[in-house]
């Protein structure tokens, strides 16, 4: 199927999602939104994919909102594409699959969020990061103030936000906002190499662990303690728990069949 704003790659048991606007700097839109919401759903009825990586061409992952076109917008219009954007990002974060953003460039403002919506962030040691949106009487859109308060901690991410500041690389990795910085052309490397490990876990663990992680968030400490017991014996009442522990008893590769 051919898309208009990005591209889409399966490789094994890897999907590749590309952004492909580079002379925009890969601007966040309502339509790149839907048609990004649409893959997703999409990939997630593929029981072969393990991992999803998301990057872009050009020197920016997306360098966040067109500003002419919330500009345009009336409240109701700026609310139903606040909404699209949401409803891409928990999407994202409640994927079974796992979610990679490989980001080549610059990460603004709804670029960014899309990418703290991820599980694994990839930088370019040239990327920079920022939420502007308070510089320009707005604030982030797309659920950006609670992933980055859990990413970074509350005190800095309080200050990332209210200040509106660029965050470069190297900062970037120290506290704790993305996993890995590489060289520029190394970033599209390391992404394939984590989904690489990726594809030889068990897809139902994978999922279910992504779950426990974020009850904690959402329904405190005790409910998610008893979630994870919950989800620990669903994960091991599965056939890929069995050959998991059979192949690493055996000292083989196991051979996950989601299920």
């Amino acid at each position: 199927m051919a898309y208009e704003y990005m591209t889409l790659k399966k490789q094994g048991r890897t999907a590749v999602i590309t952004f492909c606007r580079p002379e925009v700097r890969n601007q966040i839109t309502n339509e790149l939104m839907a048609e990004l919401h649409g893959i997703v759903k999409e990939l997630e009825t593929d029981r072969e994919l393990r991992s999803v990586i998301i990057t872009a061409e050009g020197k920016a992952f997306a360098a966040g909102a067109d500003l002419n076109m919330l500009l345009s917008f009336s409240v109701v219009e700026e609310r139903a594409c606040s909404a699209m954007g949401l409803e891409v990002c928990r999407d994202i974060e409640n994927s079974q699959k796992v979610y990679i953003c490989a980001l080549n460039g610059y990460a603004f403002g709804g670029g960014l969020e899309l990418a703290m919506a991820c599980d694994i962030r990839i930088a370019s040691d040239k990327a920079i990061f920022g939420l502007p949106e308070t510089k320009v009487g707005i604030i982030p859109g797309y659920g950006g103030t609670q992933r980055l308060s859990r990413l970074v901690g509350f005190g800095r991410a309080k200050e990332i936000l209210l200040t509106g500041r660029n965050v470069d690389a190297a900062e970037a990795e120290r506290i704790g906002l993305v996993n890995f910085i590489v060289p520029a052309d190394k970033v599209m490397e390391k992404a394939l190499e984590e989904a690489e490990l990726l594809s030889k876990n068990a897809p139902i663990a994978m999922g279910l662990a992504k779950q426990v992680m974020l009850s904690d968030v959402t329904t405190g400490q005790a409910a998610a303690s008893q979630m994870q017991a919950n989800a620990l014996a669903i994960a091991y009442s599965s056939d890929d728990a069995k050959e998991g522990m059979r192949a690493f008893l055996e000292r083989r590769e196991p051979q996950f069949k989601n299920k």
